[in-house]
């Protein structure tokens, strides 16, 4: 959404962006005396906003320098302003911080420079949504920049701000309160006569309106956007709007008419050198068609789309879901070197994208330190202004005094309990912090390892398939079977792990209940059909409507690891996966086998970590009994409720009720 994206449509914006006035500028700088060049220096760092951060930022400290030593706390700030807009985009967070802090310290809070100050206040406001150092902070900061921009006639700036407010309480699960923001921009938009912002604008709505269930509404306001859009010969407006109708259309499952969206905004795209709309194209057309089983279009687009993407120097991770995509359409198609090749792209760029993450997190704890020193400063302060109160004290009586130093006394134990506490917080964050780095460390030089023998495993079962033994060929399968196991055994105790330590924190949002168990169904089917399991697979689907409000990942982990336990534990007969509403309206999933099913005295510790009904080592089946712990865990996570019906010899029947 507004993180990683925004990067990534900023630096391919830079790409495609010319702006003529800087040439003329810089002649204009060249040719100017001592007293004039702060000035135009300050416009070149402006017009480069939207060409490059390194150069805004070169011609911002230039700028700075200039300023400084002329003394002129106006120039000193917007200085500082850009320079701080330089960094946000480059990713240097703290850098960024200090610099919008700086300038409204310069300038000062009462100052009648209102756009300077709403500059200031706007960029501190979407660092610390950004980084998530503090949505109270951001929310702040946004209402100030909004107020101070109400002072002057720089209408796109209101608007824009408004929008960020909409965009902070969507991030906060607030669309109410979004869409009274959104409104505001828009009515401030029509009275500006902005029809692009106002088309913009009217199809946020309509996608927020969508989130809260009303449908029909929320398209009513895109389709009318999207008619200004093309009415008024806005390409690329047109072209955003009608990818995210696509990307809707997917989502109801309407893949031809998504496809036919996706294929005038590309052709939009393409034509006006939006890079990045292009991709989000070609990778909707590559799934419609996927969806479908048209695997070679499927594959056509997917390959368009990585061309695309070379060609414009895009970073591979921003497209990394592509590349599962083309693995799982090479693998359909029978192109087994295709498909692993694209699946260890797909898993290297996972480790870069984990690593972003990590240097995100890392800038949002030092955004948060250089916080906390300031706060630290603010209470020294105050600490040096009741010692001085104290010493007044004095002179006035002794009783005053006895006062004043039985409050000194207390502040002091209360400073050293807080002292104390701090050092525990410090202490024990530190703890966490090395409790995951050695999770994050013991995994990545397991699966590393791991990875590559499978790959080489895979590469030499190709190489000599030909003139391969049967004993050979069962070697190299059980190989296979068992870094998979390996594989997915790291990755359970990994998300356990961050279950277990209150690390994982559910985001919720609109999904189809249908398409999430259809795809896992249809994984599923194929593994067994690949085992040459004499079972029957059946999906029954009973609800009408199955859109409900809920965490995906919590459901993917829930759904998966019962139906992996009941093809992994169902020789023969059949496995149905089952929707209906109960008779109080909840979403209710059934899972039902006909395998060896579960004692009575063993059902009671069946959702415990690490526990198998056969645990000693001639045990029948694999595993490492922490398939059903997890679905407990994201069950409780996501307040949906799993029971288990079961016996013995017979098969079992696992009720998730999502309430």
């Amino acid at each position: 959404m507004f993180k990683f994206v925004f990067t990534i449509f900023l630096s391919v914006l830079y790409q495609t962006y010319a702006n003529p006035e800087i040439d003329r500028l810089m002649t204009d700088y060249v040719q100017s005396d001592e007293s004039n060049r702060t000035e135009l220096l300050l416009e070149i760092a402006q017009k480069y906003q939207a060409v490059s951060a390194d150069s805004t930022l070169k011609y911002s400290e230039l700028a700075l320098k200039h300023s400084q030593s002329f003394g002129n706390k106006i120039q000193i700030a917007s200085a500082l302003n850009y320079k701080g807009f330089a960094n946000q985009i480059r990713g240097d967070y703290v850098a960024a911080l200090q610099s919008y802090q700086d300038a409204i310290k310069i300038i000062g809070e009462d100052s009648k420079e209102y756009d300077i100050l709403a500059y200031s206040y706007k960029g501190l406001g979407d660092i610390n949504r950004f980084l998530e150092a503090s949505y109270d902070e951001a929310l702040n900061d946004y209402i100030k920049a909004y107020e101070l921009y109400s002072k002057t006639d720089l209408t796109k700036e209101k608007i824009n701000t408004l929008k960020s407010l909409g965009d902070l309480y969507l991030d906060l699960k607030d669309p109410i309160t979004s869409l009274k923001y959104y409104n505001d921009a828009l009515e401030i938009s029509k009275n500006s006569g902005d029809t692009e912002n106002m088309a913009i604008t009217n199809h946020i709505i309509g996608k927020v309106t969508m989130m809260t269930g009303e449908s029909e509404k929320g398209l009513r306001h895109s389709m009318s956007a999207l008619s200004v859009a093309e009415s008024n010969g806005y390409k690329l407006t047109e072209a955003m709007i009608r990818t995210d109708l696509a990307d809707m259309y997917t989502l109801q499952g309407d893949t031809r008419r998504a496809r036919s969206f996706h294929i005038i905004a590309l052709n939009l795209n393409m034509e006006y050198g939006n890079i990045l709309g292009s991709l989000r194209n070609l990778q909707g057309i590559s799934h419609s068609f996927f969806f479908e089983r048209n695997i070679e279009k499927s594959i056509e687009y997917g390959q368009r789309m990585i061309d695309l993407a070379s060609e414009n120097n895009i970073n591979k991770a921003s497209i990394n879901e592509i590349y599962s995509l083309l693995s799982r359409a090479y693998e359909n198609n029978g192109q087994h070197e295709q498909a692993l090749r694209y699946y260890k792209i797909f898993n290297s760029l996972q480790d870069e994208i984990f690593n972003r993450e990590k240097s995100r997190q890392i800038a949002a704890l030092q955004v948060a330190h250089e916080t906390q020193k300031k706060e630290n400063e603010i209470k020294e302060l105050m600490v040096k202004e009741q010692k001085s109160l104290i010493l007044f004290t004095t002179i006035v009586g002794i009783l005053i005094l006895v006062i004043a130093v039985i409050f000194f006394f207390l502040y002091r134990q209360k400073k050293k309990i807080a002292a104390a506490l701090e050092i525990a917080k410090v202490e024990a964050e530190k703890a966490d912090r090395l409790k995951t780095q050695i999770l994050s460390n013991m995994t990545h030089e397991i699966k590393t390892p791991l990875n590559f023998i499978n790959s080489s495993s895979m590469l030499l079962k190709m190489e000599v398939n030909g003139g391969m033994s049967d004993d050979a060929r069962e070697a190299f399968e059980g190989l296979n079977s068992g870094v998979t196991r390996l594989n997915r055994t790291v990755d359970l105790y990994m998300t356990l792990a961050s279950v277990k330590s209150g690390n994982y924190v559910a985001s919720k949002q609109n999904l189809d209940l249908s398409e999430i168990i259809n795809e896992i169904f249809v994984d599923y089917k194929l593994t067994a059909e690949k085992e040459n399991k004499n079972v029957l697979m059946v999906y029954e689907n009973n609800m009408e409507n199955c859109l409900i409000e809920s965490d995906i990942t919590s459901l993917n982990v829930i759904i998966n690891n019962i139906v992996d336990n009941a093809v992994k534990f169902t020789t023969e007969g059949s496995i149905t996966v089952r929707t209906y509403k109960n008779d109080k309206n909840q979403c209710t999933i059934e899972i039902e086998d006909t395998g060896v099913g579960i004692s009575e005295e063993y059902i009671e510790s069946i959702f415990e970590p690490f526990t198998q009904e056969e645990m000693d080592i001639s045990r029948s089946y694999d595993g490492n009994g922490l398939g059903l712990a997890l679905a407990k865990e994201f069950c409780n996570i996501v307040d949906a409720e799993l029971t288990v019906e079961s016996i013995k010899g017979k098969g079992s029947k696992f009720t998730v009720t999502l309430n």
